[in-house]
């Protein structure tokens, strides 16, 4: 996780913390080698408990979230594929019909952000991104 945020020389830095958005750590959580204190990995895993065998870190239920309390969970590699974005087709809990619904209703004034993640069982960064076109290739209905 550190690595991928915020190693620059790591390969796979440009998919995470060189991407944009960046993907973030939670600043408590940082070591010091990434300009955080000694205690970064004791709250880690404070907040996230030992990892259990077969599994590793995912971030849930926004995949395109940060890594930070409330978006984070020990995954099998099941649970890992079934997260996974597709753009385009679903991302999360949201299919394409569902994108093309929020965005109309956004465009109409109907709904408030809030409103809409309660609705779709997302969270609000995740309504954010599609009422503000940051992520999904669906087209817009209307």
């Amino acid at each position: 996780m550190l690595r991928r945020c915020l190693d620059f020389k790591n390969k796979k830095y440009k998919k995470y913390g060189g991407a944009t958005p960046p993907v973030t750590v939670h600043p408590a959580w940082v070591s010091p080698k990434y300009g955080g204190d000694e205690h970064g990995y004791e709250r880690f895993l404070e907040y996230m408990g030992p990892r259990p065998p077969g599994t590793s870190l995912d971030r849930w239920p926004n995949p395109a979230g940060n890594y930070e309390p409330g978006n984070c969970r020990w995954a099998t590699l099941k649970e890992q594929r079934a997260n996974r974005r597709e753009p385009g087709r679903s991302y999360g809990k949201l299919t394409v019909a569902q994108v093309n619904e929020i965005r109309a209703a956004w465009d109409r004034g109907e709904a408030t952000q809030i409103a809409l993640a309660a609705r779709f069982g997302v969270d609000n960064t995740t309504i954010h991104c599609v009422v503000h076109r940051k992520t999904h290739r669906a087209r817009r209905v209307g």
